[in-house]
């Protein structure tokens, strides 16, 4: 991104078991124990190899039955021994008994140096992205052809949260397969474009046919590895692509005694 684009932006203004202690509460995915639908609890998808370590999705309902946060977890040792590519993509499928949220599966975006421009995003982060849609429907995201028309789909006004623009048309990942285009957060990434705030986390929307299909979340390693606690706000626009349950705010968070961070979607509410 050159300093035009700035200028555009800041104008745009299986392994293992469930732990034994939790296991009352907690099922595990794929080969592992399974709870039945509706039971209370925090149920986990199977961990998968990533790094030197696993990750693992999750979901935590309440007695009613309602989600109260979704994400996932990474032991501590899941961050070093990756890929040294410029670009890694991590595909995760979210427990059953995620199926009220509005997520379908979450993917972990890995750039082990970072990516243009040099002086705002070339830091080793992930891209914390879960998609309301499903594989099969990214597939068919091409941003080429007939398809560009309906990714640069302008959404209405109520499909946008408040305060959040379009990138601009010369950004990277303006329109993007298997993505679409997005929208940023101009009041928390304006420090960021001005050199004001280090390069951290932010929150994107992602689009596609005048649809919010993902949200993005970069979290970079410096701050990820630094972080104890924090979670930020999740403006959510008047109007939603389906009736499910929408998180309000995300979350990072370390667990001292098990080592695994935790990049999670909380403070869920139906609409």
């Amino acid at each position: 991104m050159s300093l035009s684009t700035r200028k555009t932006l800041l104008h745009a203004l299986p392994i293992a078991l469930c732990g034994l202690v939790g296991m009352a509460l907690t099922g595990c995915g794929g080969g592992g124990v399974s709870l039945p639908l509706g039971t209370p609890g925090t149920f986990r998808s199977a961990p998968v190899a990533m790094g030197n370590g696993t990750a693992t999705t999750f979901v935590t309902v309440d007695a009613n039955g309602r989600p109260t946060a979704v994400g996932i977890t990474l032991t501590e040792a899941a961050l070093t021994g990756l890929p040294p590519a410029v670009k890694t993509l991590f595909e995760f499928p979210l427990p059953a008994q995620a199926s009220t949220t509005a997520f379908d599966h979450i993917e972990l975006r890995y750039w082990s140096h970072g990516h243009d421009p040099a002086d705002l995003f070339e830091v080793q982060h992930f891209d914390f992205i879960p998609f309301l849609i499903t594989q099969q429907e990214r597939d068919q995201i091409t941003a080429a052809g007939d398809d560009l028309a309906k990714v640069l789909k302008a959404p209405r006004a109520e499909d946008i949260p408040l305060g959040f623009a379009p990138i601009p048309p010369v950004d990277e990942f303006y329109a993007e397969p298997r993505y679409g285009t997005r929208y940023f957060d101009v009041s928390t990434f304006t420090p960021v474009l001005n050199h004001e705030e280090p390069y951290t986390t932010t929150l994107f929307y992602g689009y596609y046919n005048g649809k919010v299909d993902f949200l993005e979340i970069p979290l970079t390693f410096p701050y990820i590895q630094a972080t104890q606690d924090a979670s930020f706000p999740i403006p959510l626009p008047h109007a939603v692509p389906k009736s499910a349950y929408y998180p309000t705010r995300y979350r990072i968070h370390f667990d001292a005694n098990t080592r695994e961070y935790t990049f999670s979607l909380e403070g869920m509410v139906a609409r």
